[in-house]
C-alpha cells in the first residue's frame, strides 16, 4: 500500500511539473502575441524577456564557448548525453566534428534540420554542407549509445568574412543544448 501511495505521489509531481512548463510556455506565447504592446509597455516587455530567457535556459541552454579542439559535453532528457569535439578543416569555414553518444538513448547528430551555424564578422551563416566521414562507428542520423559519428561541416561565407564562433545544437530528447566554440585567439 505504501508503494502504491509513493507511486501516486510521483505521478502527481510529474503532472504538476508538466503543467508548470505548459503554463510558462503559454505565458511566453501570450507575451509574443502582444508584441506590438511590448514597445509601449516596458513592464510587459520585461515580463516577455524573462519568460523567453527562462524557456531558452531550460530547452536550449548554451555550453561554452571554448577553443577549437576542446570537448564539450551536453545533456538533454534523461538518458541523452553527447560529447562534441571540433577541429579546423581545410579552410577557414570548414570543420571536422566528432559526436559521441555518452548516454543510453540514440539521437540524430546529422544537423540535417539546421542546428549548426557559423558566426563571422559579417553576420551568421547556416546551414553548412554536411559530409559524413568514414571514420565514425555510426550513421549520424542514429548515433546509438557508446558510438560516434564524424562529420565535415563546410559553410559558404564571403571571402572577406572572418569566422568568430561556431555553434552546434543537437536535439537530445525534448531539449536542444547548444555547444559553442570560439574561433578568435
Amino acid at each position: 500500500m505504501l508503494a502504491g501511495f509513493a507511486m501516486m505521489l510521483m505521478v502527481a509531481s510529474v503532472v504538476v511539473k508538466n503543467r508548470r512548463e505548459e503554463q510558462m510556455a503559454q505565458s511566453y506565447r501570450a507575451a509574443l502575441a502582444k508584441s506590438n504592446v511590448l514597445a509601449e509597455d516596458p513592464l510587459a516587455a520585461k515580463d516577455a524577456r524573462r519568460a523567453a530567457d527562462d524557456l531558452i535556459r531550460k530547452y536550449a541552454p548554451f555550453v561554452g564557448p571554448v577553443a577549437l579542439g576542446e570537448v564539450l559535453a551536453v545533456t538533454g532528457d534523461f538518458g541523452f548525453t553527447a560529447r562534441l569535439r571540433v577541429v579546423p578543416g581545410n579552410d577557414a569555414a570548414s570543420y571536422t566534428v566528432r559526436i559521441q553518444n555518452g548516454g543510453t538513448k540514440p539521437f540524430d547528430g546529422s544537423f540535417s534540420k539546421g542546428g549548426a551555424w557559423l558566426d563571422t564578422d559579417h553576420g551568421r551563416f547556416y546551414p553548412p554542407t554536411v559530409r559524413i566521414l568514414p571514420t565514425g562507428t555510426a550513421a549520424p542520423s542514429a548515433i546509438g549509445p557508446n558510438t560516434e559519428a564524424n562529420l565535415a561541416l563546410t559553410f559558404k561565407i564571403p571571402a572577406q568574412a572572418r569566422p568568430t564562433g561556431l555553434v552546434l545544437s543537437l536535439r537530445l530528447g525534448k531539449y536542444y543544448p547548444n555547444a559553442q566554440w570560439t574561433l578568435t585567439p
